[in-house]
């Protein structure tokens, strides 16, 4: 597939934002997809998310960008005044390989 210039690689995994209910508990928890692309020939990480406004990540390592994004998407939330998210959600990750075309 031929996005802006970029070959996607691979399926994604990931899937809409949806309602989580905890078992046990009434209360219920959204969840937030964050898209991990990797870049074939550097080897570097993005993370980006339809549902966190200004999420965009870059680093050299997979743990580390998630370590981050763990950490910013809260503050990012509360910056945004994103209520429909909680301060907390769950993060569920896609992860795509790309190949940047030369075009």
């Amino acid at each position: 597939m031929l996005k802006f210039g970029i070959f996607m690689l691979g399926v994604a995994v990931g899937a809409a934002t949806m309602l989580i209910i905890k078992k046990g508990s009434e209360k219920m928890e959204k969840k937030c997809v964050i898209d991990l692309e990797q870049n074939i020939e550097t080897g570097t990480w993005v993370a980006t998310s339809k549902d966190v406004l200004g999420l965009i990540l870059m680093s050299e390592s997979k743990e580390d960008l998630k370590e981050r994004v763990e950490k910013v998407v809260p503050e990012l939330l509360k910056l945004n005044n994103s209520g429909r998210l909680g301060e907390h959600p769950l993060i569920e990750y896609c992860e795509r390989k790309i190949l940047v075309a030369a075009i």
